[in-house]
């Protein structure tokens, strides 16, 4: 029930009650872990996160990744080819000034959320944005829970198109606008729950 803390140069780790706090100042690279604990895991980076192995979260906790902790827009989030991030029906949370997805994310019923780190435009699908989300990072996701792109507290410009999202329930969230690319077609195409929210005009 106590709290472990360690400052080796510029990485900080703590681990107690709350879960498994890491942050880096700098670039973070995380090779493979297991977390066999009933603890949610928060682990940050300055200036972008690769994960290289699996990240492995057998217990009811969390699991939340930050590349652009201080929000300078300037941290990718990289999930590595043959890579899985997985919990047992919980949270999966990733925020970045960027994402790219080459493995997979497996939550069972727990949400994904796909976070950029400040305002930036969210290109969603065939959408031009600066955090992109492409219809190849939407299929890496297996949840039967719910996969929320943007946030409704960011003034973020969202442009999509051409997502075609099989099953899954997709959220789509913003400050700003929520607009077609080319206003020809199905933006999003899911047989599961769509939502859209916004503060301005949605496919104006």
């Amino acid at each position: 029930n106590g709290s472990l803390d360690v400052q080796v140069n510029s990485l900080s780790l703590s681990v107690g009650t709350g879960g498994v706090n890491l942050s880096q100042f700098g670039s973070l690279t995380l090779n493979a872990s297991n977390y066999g604990m009933d603890v949610s895991v928060n682990l940050s980076a300055t200036a972008g996160i690769t994960v290289a192995g699996n990240q492995t979260l057998t217990g009811t906790g969390s699991l939340t990744l930050d590349a652009d902790s201080n929000d300078d827009a300037s941290g990718t989030l990289t999930v590595n080819n043959g890579v899985t991030l997985s919990t047992q029906d919980q949270l999966v949370s990733l925020t970045a000034d960027d994402i790219v997805i080459n493995g997979m994310i497996s939550s069972g019923s727990g949400n994904v959320s796909f976070l950029p780190s400040t305002a930036v435009s969210i290109g969603i699908g065939t959408g031009a944005g600066d955090f992109s989300v492409s219809d190849a990072d939407i299929d890496a996701v297996t949840t039967t829970g719910t996969l929320t792109i943007g946030s409704a507290s960011l003034a973020s410009v969202v442009t999509v198109d051409e997502v075609t999202a099989g099953t899954k329930n997709l959220a789509i969230a913003t400050n700003s606008t929520i607009d077609d690319d080319d206003d020809s077609g199905a933006a999003v195409e899911t047989t599961g729950t769509l939502t859209l929210t916004s503060s301005a005009e949605i496919g104006a």
